[in-house]
């Protein structure tokens, strides 16, 4: 096994280049040690640089970093395999034998276990080249002539040391990885309270909109290539959002009505001229039922078309738009109740429209459908402040932002997530490429100045870790972003900065640059281990990645080799990448390749001549008909479902029945079979209600109303026993923020009852598992509870097999069955009757 003291304490070797000197050799010539001192250098240093500057630095070969073959290690092991590899001076290191690696016993990981802080690490493996003196001998002849005793190495030991880094400064951008953008300030507008932009490449204009120190709003009319001012249109209102058309002749401004009671209302303009963009509005328009909107976009969806999106109520109203010279039509298409939407996001298709609430709900609009349905997505954030499509070569993909969680993902349209990373500080705004390859994100930290990042979305679309450009400053209260070629123009408190991204292109890394170089021998990354704690099991990856979260909740720490672990192909290797390019991509002479998509009708050419008739053919005669086939055997269960979500498990009540409150004076208590997040059990997913008559005019209701649930009412914690609701209940979480069973109602039913004046209370409880997340059964990933069905057979069918003429019956306090139907989400829902005794 392998320590981190290292070999030997001699010095590093001298890594400057030198100018080459070799020996002249003649007969009688008389050698000393400087000699061939010089004789072993000329030949080394040859070397040297030929490896630094014709094949650079990184692995060769090898050198594999795994976990350890015992789980019981993995807390503090990792196994080194054999290899090679190239320092930045040149220095060739030979691993011969797998190495065991004890990470404890490095300093830096030694101080984190010794005063651990409760937050994750960066740890880097990594590989430096050691000369180590060797075989002591007796020194003959001392030049010194003053010790006859002296002994020197024989040999030098060419050997290496690990070493492990605790959050070691590392460059923007990894080594041997694609180079991101690189955003610089290349100009700005100054604007007072700046809000919203767009830019329309086909005028060259764009658009910035403003609140007024005094009140209202305004829209600043500029020139797009050299931001020159052009007009201005003041509102006596504040502008929410405004969009061109198609051709740029006009613009949409979406602003706010003169009062709380009035509803939204959008505004024409016409951009031709100065005059006519700073004069009367060509058009104006309410937008009827959205009174005391909050929040409210538009966008351009055709020629001639918009789409606006207001907030109301907690409701999201949205209308299509025709915008015509001096006319607006608008159309309310859908109301999506109780979904308050905080950002949407248009398809390459300009068709598919896609939208999220806070809570991290989304869902999808057809707007080519005769009637516009919202359909809800398999996705799920926290926080989503920002949506993009992301153009790929099949369907789009669906990029957002989690401003609680400062973190961007990235997922297919059903669900599937793909990848998400942490970003330096909260997002507040998302574009993308129309290409795909790029996304640009502003982020606003909770004091200070606003920054926008690149993100590399092709890296985010393959499971590997995003790259993220320079963080650019801009100012504070950032806002939004627009995108038009290579420049980005980011909104904040003060007017709009506008970036130039500067793309690195292939055939620049073959233009004239500097030879490497670097003072000292550096030491090789083999594999990096991200979000590290101290007693997290140290585990390979996985094919594909899992959820980062899930890793955590799981106490993992996955080793990484990929994102911070520069290579040395050799040339077989790159002879092999170079035959599978030429067979497999570029016209080479393999099989012929997959058919791709339809091209552009062609013109439609000239009408040939008609034919002759052909002759007409003789019917056939009717077939017998067949016996009928036996009946089959009972399929099994579809693929799909997926019994391993997490479920309610238990619960301390009878559904349905009546119940005396001393059975529940210490709160209703629910249980799941899986580990669930405890911020999930909040009062807009767990909801308590009460029945209760009245009347409208002449006509008698009965109501369901909710309870106030305060955080004191929704306790999470443990089970004496899992799943038996009816042992002791203690509340806490465990280190990962993670509860198997909530207690709700500890405060608000005493009051209830007493409210009550004993008399019977009717009560319901719904549990929404869209919004709560649990460990998933196999696979240890995040998934929404699995909360429909409490009427189930006994023993559950489903997943078990069919039992014709069976009845099903409730879940009952504890039996063995779960809720669910093998789909993530749903809502439980359970009534029952109080009564005092």
């Amino acid at each position: 096994m392998h320590t981190p003291t290292g070999c030997c304490d001699a010095p590093c070797p001298v890594c400057e280049v030198q100018t080459p000197l070799r020996n002249h050799y003649f007969f009688g010539k008389l050698m000393d040690v400087p000699d061939f001192d010089v004789e072993q250098a000329y030949v080394v240093e040859k070397f040297r640089r030929h490896h630094a500057r014709l094949h650079g630095t990184g692995v060769i070969c090898g050198l594999e970093v795994v976990a350890h073959q015992n789980p019981a290690c993995r807390d503090r092991y990792v196994v080194v395999r054999p290899g090679a590899a190239l320092d930045c001076c040149g220095n060739e290191i030979l691993v011969i034998d797998e190495e065991t690696l004890d990470i404890t016993c490095f300093p830096a990981v030694r101080a984190l276990i010794e005063q651990p802080d409760g937050a994750d690490h960066l740890l880097l493996l990594c590989l430096r080249y050691r000369e180590c003196p060797t075989e002591e001998v007796p020194v003959l002849y001392d030049e010194c002539g003053c010790d006859d005793t002296r002994c020197a190495p024989n040999r030098i030991l060419e050997s290496y040391e690990f070493d492990v880094l605790v959050d070691p400064e590392l460059p923007a951008v990894p080594p041997a990885q694609p180079q991101p953008p690189t955003l610089a300030w290349q100009a700005s507008v100054t604007l007072d309270g700046a809000r919203a932009v767009a830019l329309h490449e086909g005028s060259q204009r764009a658009y910035l909109a403003a609140d007024l120190a005094g009140g209202g709003g305004t829209v600043q009319q500029l020139w797009l290539s050299n931001q020159a001012y052009i007009a201005t249109h003041n509102f006596a209102t504040a502008v929410f959002g405004i969009a061109a058309n198609g051709d740029g002749t006009r613009l949409v401004a979406l602003v706010a009505g003169a009062t709380a009671a009035d509803p939204a209302r959008l505004a024409l303009l016409d951009t031709t001229s100065a005059g006519a963009f700073a004069g009367a509005e060509d058009a104006t328009l309410d937008l009827t039922g959205t009174a005391s909107a909050t929040q409210a976009w538009v966008m351009a969806i055709g020629a001639n078309r918009m789409a606006a999106l207001v907030v109301s109520g907690g409701d999201s109203l949205l209308f299509s738009v025709d915008v015509a010279p001096g006319t607006l039509t608008a159309v309310l298409d859908a109301t999506l109740s109780g979904f308050a939407a905080t950002a949407w996001a248009l398809g390459s298709d300009s068709k598919t429209l896609t939208l999220a609430q806070a809570n991290g709900a989304m869902q999808s609009v057809d707007l080519t459908a005769a009637a516009l349905t919202p359909v809800a997505l398999g996705l799920s954030g926290t926080s989503v402040s920002a949506l993009a499509a992301v153009k790929t070569d099949a369907l789009d993909l669906l990029a957002w932002t989690d401003q609680s969680g400062q973190r961007i993902a990235l997922s297919r349209p059903d669900g599937t997530l793909l990848h998400q990373d942490p970003l330096p500080a909260p997002p507040v705004a998302l574009v993308a490429e129309p290409t795909g390859r790029f996304g640009y994100v502003l982020m606003q930290p909770a004091a200070g100045n606003s920054r926008i990042v690149a993100v590399d979305l092709r890296r985010m679309q393959q499971g590997q870790p995003a790259l993220l450009s320079n963080a650019l400053e801009i100012g504070p209260g950032g806002d939004a972003l627009a995108l038009a070629g290579e420049r980005l123009w980011a909104v904040y408190d003060d007017g709009a900065a506008i970036a130039a991204i500067e793309t690195t292109h292939c055939e620049d890394f073959l233009d004239p640059h500097p030879c490497p170089a670097c003072p000292a021998p550096d030491c090789v990354t083999l594999a990096t281990i991200a979000r590290y704690r101290p007693s997290r099991r140290l585990e390979d990856p996985t094919v594909p990645p899992t959820d980062p979260l899930a890793d955590a909740a799981a106490n993992i720490a996955r080793i990484d080799m990929l994102t911070w672990r520069a290579t040395v192909p050799s040339v077989a290797d790159l002879a092999l990448a170079v035959r599978c390019m030429l067979e497999h991509c570029c016209g080479g002479t393999s099989a012929k390749g997959e058919q791709g998509d339809p091209g552009l009708p062609g013109q439609k050419g000239d009408k040939g001549d008609k034919g002759d008739k052909g002759d007409k053919g003789d019917k056939g005669d009717k077939g017998d008909k067949g016996d009928p086939g036996d009946q089959g055997e009972p399929g099994k269960p579809g693929d799909g479902l997926d019994w391993a979500l997490p479920h309610i498990c238990d619960i301390n009540w009878k559904h349905a029945e009546r119940i005396p409150f001393d059975a529940i004076a210490k709160g209703l208590v629910v249980a799941f079979d899986t580990p669930v997040m405890a911020v999930d059990l909040h009062a807009d997913a767990i909801h308590l209600q009460v029945q209760h008559d009245e009347r409208l005019v002449e006509l008698p209701l009965r109501c369901w109303c909710d309870l106030p649930l305060s955080r004191e009412d929704l306790e999470p914690g443990r089970l004496e026993r899992d799943c038996d609701a009816q042992t002791q209940f203690d509340p806490g979480v465990d280190a990962n923020g993670m509860a198997t069973a909530v207690r709700i109602g500890q405060l608000i039913l005493p009051k209830l009852v007493e409210t009550m004046q004993g008399k019977p209370a009717k009560l319901r409880l719904l549990v929404n598992g869209d919004f709560i997340r649990g460990l998933h059964h196999d696979t240890k990933q995040l998934r929404a509870l699995d909360a429909d069905h409490i009427p189930k057979l006994v023993p559950p069918s489903p997943p078990g097999p069919p039992q014709p003429g069976k009845v099903p019956e409730w879940l009952q306090p504890q039996d063995e069955r779960v809720s669910g139907d093998g789909i993530e989400g749903g809502t439980f829902e359970s009534w029952f009757t109080v009564e005092r005794g």
